[in-house]
């Protein structure tokens, strides 16, 4: 059986990296097979929602080790806005 962590952060501030951000929360699971059990992933979906409804920012959740990331709630960080006009 092979032992699996899922990484939670939440939202950086504008102009900083999601891979920098500190890691908030771990959930901890065992799979039988190497790839990720579609239940691990169905709690970390729900995990990452509550967490983002609840601190008012996205959170992007991964397996650690891994730079592909799963985003959950929507950006709440104020952005600037560029407009750029085209003729």
């Amino acid at each position: 059986m092979a032992k699996r962590t899922i990484e939670f952060k939440l939202e950086p501030e504008w102009g900083e990296r999601w891979e920098d951000a500190p890691v908030m929360a771990t959930l901890k699971f065992t799979s039988d097979a190497d790839a990720p059990s579609g239940v691990a992933v169905m709690v970390a979906n729900r995990v990452a929602t509550a967490i983002a409804e609840n601190a008012k920012a996205q959170v992007r959740w991964n397996f650690k080790g891994s730079l592909q990331g799963h985003y959950m709630g929507r950006p709440f960080r104020k952005r600037s806005t560029m407009i750029v006009k085209v003729s």
